[in-house]
């Protein structure tokens, strides 16, 4: 993961790993709850929508000009792309798939653990490995979107 994160401050990688860790949870929580995506993807994709620099000015009068603003920031920028992949990734399961877990007779808990799962973390894998995915999530850039920081 090093690697991947490159040469950053020491704040920088919890930061990653705090947003990896809310996004996930988000993302599992809207993906298997039409509830939760009711109560929290409306207000996630409307945050989601506020370029990072019109949010810079509101982080500095919230944390001041020191880390923990960047670590709000980066976080941030992780959490979103980590929770649009999950949910995308849960979603986007093959019916194939579903029907071959319950013809071997696996459990709901098994098929989530054993399918589920494992499709929602390989697009949150291929998403942090993709080129370029380090300064798309820092610039706050999405491939869904029809103008970005980057192309």
């Amino acid at each position: 993961m090093l690697r991947i994160l490159g040469p950053v401050s020491p704040g920088r990688p919890s930061a990653f790993t705090l947003g990896g860790i809310i996004g996930f949870v988000l993302g599992i929580l809207v993906g298997f709850s039409r509830l939760a995506e009711a109560l929290l993807d409306c207000s996630i994709q409307m945050i989601r929508a506020i370029p990072f620099l019109a949010l810079l000015p509101l982080v500095i009068i919230w944390f001041g000009v020191d880390e923990s603003g960047k670590i709000f920031l980066v976080s941030l920028a992780v959490l979103f792309s980590i929770y649009t992949n999950t949910v995308l990734g849960i979603r986007q399961v093959d019916p194939k798939l579903l029907e071959l877990a319950r013809v071997t007779g696996l459990s709901r808990l098994e098929t989530i653990r054993r399918i589920i799962l494992i499709h929602a973390a390989i697009g949150v894998g291929a998403d942090l490995l993709a080129p370029r995915a380090r300064e798309r999530r820092l610039l706050g850039w999405h491939p869904n979107c029809a103008s970005g920081a980057r192309k």
